[in-house]
């Protein structure tokens, strides 16, 4: 009882100075960011977090860059269709129709912001021809969701030509293109940081750090 009762004192202790040193932090600067300027991207998991934070918050982005995921709501609430559906397809495909109108519902009832925020959006999909983790055939889903809510489909770029694992795609990761395996950051002579944010933002200037990576 008495090392209990120390180990919980030491605690307290240790939160209670957590806790002053927050308190006594300078505060966070003001940044000059325009939100409807703003974009999200992610891989994997979070191409799935990029997708629904895009949707869901459509009034506060201009698009999003989705990397080896699926279309928005695929799981539908349910971890099996999450980790086989939404993945793989032994419980068939993600129905893009079906969701987007899922999402309209949503809209409607001011769960979401209103789809029509979407309309000029730009969405940048990548899916590696070698990826066994999240099937193309999931990942081709996404433009026929955003089809559906309202996005014009010269707005939606989908790259899935590249011979590439289950990772990031960059010009010279440590992880060869069709690969996959940690650090998930593939060497497939392609920016893809880049692309994403060019299709979303248009020309860019030239990169300044080019061999960052070697």
């Amino acid at each position: 009882m008495n090392v209990c009762r120390r180990s919980c004192l030491l605690a307290g202790a240790a939160l209670f100075l957590a806790t002053q040193h927050a308190r006594a932090a300078d505060p966070l600067p003001s940044l000059t960011i325009d939100l409807q300027h703003t974009s999200v991207s992610g891989l994997s998991s979070g191409a799935y977090m990029a997708g629904q934070f895009h949707v869901a918050f459509s009034g506060s982005l201009a698009g999003a860059g989705i990397v080896a995921g699926g279309p928005y709501g695929c799981a539908e609430g349910r971890l099996d269709l999450a980790l086989d559906r939404c993945m793989q397809t032994s419980q068939g495909f993600p129905d893009p129709v079906a969701l987007a109108a899922k999402a309209g519902s949503l809209a409607a009832s001011g769960t979401i912001d209103p789809l029509a925020n979407l309309a000029d959006d730009k969405i940048y999909v990548f899916t590696g021809r070698a990826d066994r983790t999240v099937l193309s055939s999931v990942a081709i889903k996404i433009p026929d969701f955003y089809t559906s809510v309202g996005v014009p489909a010269a707005n939606i770029r989908l790259d899935a030509a590249v011979n590439a694992g289950h990772g990031s795609i960059t010009e010279n990761g440590p992880v060869p293109c069709a690969t996959t395996t940690s650090p998930f950051v593939n060497d497939c002579d392609l920016d893809q940081a880049g692309v994403i944010l060019e299709h979303i933002y248009g020309p860019l200037k030239p990169a300044t750090c080019g061999q960052c990576m070697r």
